[in-house]
């Protein structure tokens, strides 16, 4: 393969595909829904030495809302899915999966049917905490957490009395989650499994002001350290009294403070998408300056200190309405630390659709890299293989395109610089 060559895998069908996605712990497999007018199908596909190995392998077909969730350490599939008439409730399933042929064996077994929205796999991969109710509107609801055990049983419901709960990461030793709240008491906890015992590790009191602009909340992408002693999250740096404006960079250790260490801010830029190095030392995160139209890649100690600009792109092209930070695929490490990979809006293009481009920089800064271009895809949903050798993104169909243009699955290999 040619450096910075990519597979891909289409569907050409009106529809669209789950970004959602998981590989086998082998990192042979990738496991994927796709759905049109008709339903929603299961794929898997085989990927051999970096690109797609033959067609993509129907495993299941009409399968609902589903998303894949992860494959448990024994092989097994963790999915959870809509069943009307059950909507907006989702149903949690497990199914064997065969390692060599990736086709699902058997029926799913369903888990169970008692929670809405999203979840989150504990560390030993046996349990899963999810919002267990649903009240009213988004911003009022999800006022209980659930543990679910994959083997079926609900394990406990935790009551809670904090709005718009949402389990946002487990902590690394499976015994307490945090959690991000909207309402009036806007932030982010820590809960205890056994106990449910609730620990602010930081809020907001938000009982006379309308946050509705910011869906709810005033923390924002709250991200948990791997060795889960800190969080890292952008905020609004007035928000003591507003609640609004630009967002800045803070760290809090995983314990209650009462005021969190600011690690950056510049009023002058818009941030997004903070990222932990694999090591928890460094967060990287983008910032645009609408002004000056610079996109820039930043890094910082988590501790504080020095930010370090990494890489800059000027005469940057303005993102489509409601992209964070100007970057809209995000930003990732390489499993190594070595490298950073994010998107940008290619230069000059002022279509509706903001073509993309992923690039590479190392975390030394340095020379920056256009990996590839996407004449009509959006990259966004990095996933890296284990082994960090195979990137994999989703290209979202351009929207300048007939309906028929399809969603694309890439393969990336052949991404990192020559040591």
């Amino acid at each position: 393969m040619r450096e910075h060559e990519i597979g891909a895998f289409t569907f050409p069908v009106p529809g669209s595909a789950t970004p959602s996605l998981c590989w086998t712990p082998d990192s042979r497999y990738l496991l994927f829904k796709a759905s049109d007018a008709d339903g929603a199908d299961l794929y898997a596909q085989r990927i051999r030495d970096g690109v797609p190995d033959g067609n993509s392998i129907l495993i299941k077909n009409d399968v609902g809302e589903i998303s894949p969730l992860q494959v448990l350490r024994d092989g097994r599939l963790l999915f959870r899915r809509g069943d009307p008439p059950r909507q907006p409730s989702l149903s949690y399933y497990l199914a064997s999966v065969d390692p060599e042929t990736g086709r699902i064996v058997g029926s799913p077994t369903r888990v169970t049917d008692t929670v809405s929205g999203g979840g989150d796999p504990s560390p030993d991969g046996r349990s899963v905490a999810v919002p267990a109710s649903f009240r009213g509107s988004f911003v009022g609801g999800w006022t209980n957490l659930g543990i679910v055990s994959i083997e079926g049983k609900v394990e406990r419901i935790i009551p809670m009395t904090l709005r718009g709960v949402l389990p946002q990461a487990w902590f690394p030793d499976g015994k307490s989650l945090m959690v991000h709240t909207a309402g009036s008491m806007n932030g982010i906890f820590r809960v205890d499994i056994a106990t449910g015992q609730t620990q602010s590790l930081f809020s907001v009191s938000l009982a006379n002001t309308n946050t509705a602009s910011w869906g709810g909340y005033v923390t924002h992408f709250p991200a948990l350290s791997r060795d889960g002693r800190k969080i890292a999250f952008l905020m609004p740096i007035d928000y003591e009294t507003k609640q609004t404006g630009p967002r800045a960079l803070f760290v809090i250790n995983a314990e209650p403070a009462a005021k969190p260490p600011l690690v950056w801010n510049d009023p002058n830029e818009v941030v997004g998408w903070p990222g932990w190095s694999p090591d928890g030392s460094f967060i990287a995160f983008m910032g645009r300056n609408p002004k000056t139209k610079t996109v820039r890649i930043l890094v910082v100690l988590a501790a504080g200190g020095e930010v370090r600009e990494l890489a800059r792109h000027d005469n940057a092209v303005a993102p489509p309405v409601g992209v964070e930070g100007g970057l809209s695929g995000g930003l990732t490490w390489l499993p190594n630390g070595k490298c950073i990979f994010y998107t940008r809006v290619r230069e000059g293009d002022e279509s509706p659709s903001r073509r993309k481009e992923v690039w590479r920089v190392s975390a030394q800064g340095g020379d920056k890299a256009r990996i590839v271009e996407l004449d009509s895809y959006d990259a966004r949903h990095f996933r890296f293989s284990r082994d960090g050798r195979t990137l994999f993104f989703v290209g979202l169909r351009n929207p300048e395109r007939p309906p028929s243009q399809p969603i694309g699955f890439f393969t990336l290999e052949n991404f990192l610089p020559k040591e």
